[in-house]
């Protein structure tokens, strides 16, 4: 049974079911991890009629390939992490994201990583009125 607050299971045109969520679909806290069990996505597929699924929430780019189809966390691209479920969480000078081609059925995950200006960004985010900016750039000085 799907349970997260945010998911979405569509058909694209080239007929591959796409599994979209936040974290996984049976938490709104956990997200799509190394230590996640095949047996799991697998379920989760099976229950969305899916043969991927698409997940955030770690910020830890992540792609697995299971019997009922592939999974993947897309990373970050303006906070990625060292790991998963770490606190405080460390940041990575790098803004990680997915490019996901699907051809006749043929699927092409690219796993993108450029360099990620610290101190730019941290003038940036100085000049901002942003909540908790001293904390969001907290991530990348530990």
């Amino acid at each position: 049974m799907l349970i997260a607050l945010c998911v979405l299971a569509m058909s694209l045109t080239w007929g591959v079911n796409l599994l979209m969520v936040h974290e996984n679909p049976d938490s709104n806290s956990e997200g799509l991890v190394a230590e996640t069990s095949a047996n799991e996505i697998d379920s989760w597929l099976a229950d969305a009629e899916a043969s991927m699924m698409l997940a955030g929430h770690t910020h830890v780019p992540l792609v697995r390939y299971v019997r009922q189809g592939v999974a993947f966390n897309v990373g970050s691209t303006t906070v990625p992490f060292a790991e998963a479920n770490v606190i405080p969480p460390v940041g990575l000078p790098f803004s990680d994201y997915v490019i996901l081609e699907v051809e006749a059925g043929e699927v092409v995950i690219q796993q993108i990583r450029l360099p990620l200006d610290v101190d730019a960004l941290g003038k940036a985010v100085a000049q901002t009125d942003m909540p908790h900016r001293d904390i969001y750039m907290s991530v990348y000085t530990r």
